[in-house]
């Protein structure tokens, strides 16, 4: 998910106010209560599998955020979520995001502490998907959010990807075969016209030898 120190780097210079802040990674939603949450969908997200060569990007990168603010003791818990590779499908890889990036979502975090945790009035949340376009379809089989019901993007259903390939393959059989019987028919089409005027020069030149014998 990018370089960590660039995240606190990025939060520590934007955080406010007379309570003191920390931010931290974790796997999974904090046990204790009183955690508010803050989640950060659509961003623009590289990822790089470790077992084999494929590589990808996507525009619907999640992270989840943990907010608690107590006895002036503020925290926050980042868990980035992952996508799986489409070859090797037996771990979460998680996203590298380039530092514009990670300076716009700790911008939005922000915003949101500032609201939930001190009543101030903030400007709408900005996107995070750098202007990019989709980077293929969005297969929810593979993406973690998507499994644990976070994600909003448009899902992609494989199996369904599967079926509509199938069925444009057996279009294409069908045309090839639609158009390998029309090529046949005109050769044979070819054939005919061809042997029928040979047919009428031969008789033609009997003809014309019989009448000159005569």
């Amino acid at each position: 998910m990018g370089n960590y120190r660039h995240w606190k780097k990025a939060f520590y210079k934007n955080v406010f106010g007379p309570d003191i802040w920390t931010i931290k990674i974790c796997n999974e939603k904090p046990n204790q209560m009183g955690w508010i949450p803050f989640t950060q969908r659509d961003a623009f997200g590289e990822y790089k599998c470790p077992d084999c060569p494929n590589s990808w990007k996507s525009i619907h990168s999640v992270i989840e955020f943990y907010i608690q603010l107590t006895n002036r003791q503020g925290r926050v818990m980042m868990n980035p979520l992952g996508q799986q590779c489409k070859n090797c499908i037996d771990q979460y890889i998680k996203p590298k995001m380039p530092n514009r990036i990670i300076r716009i979502i700790v911008q939005n975090l922000i915003k949101t502490i500032r609201k939930k945790c001190y009543g101030e009035y903030v400007p709408q949340l900005d996107p995070a998907d750098d202007g990019q376009s989709g980077h293929g379809p969005h297969i929810k089989e593979l993406c973690q959010a998507c499994r644990l019901g976070i994600c909003k993007a448009k899902a992609f259903n494989s199996h369904h990807f599967r079926h509509i390939t199938v069925n444009i393959e057996e279009k294409e059989s069908k045309t090839q075969l639609n158009s390998f019987q029309q090529q046949d028919s005109c050769n044979f089409k070819a054939c005919f016209c061809a042997c029928f005027f040979a047919i009428i020069v031969l008789i033609c030149f009997i003809w014309i030898m019989k009448y000159n014998f005569v």
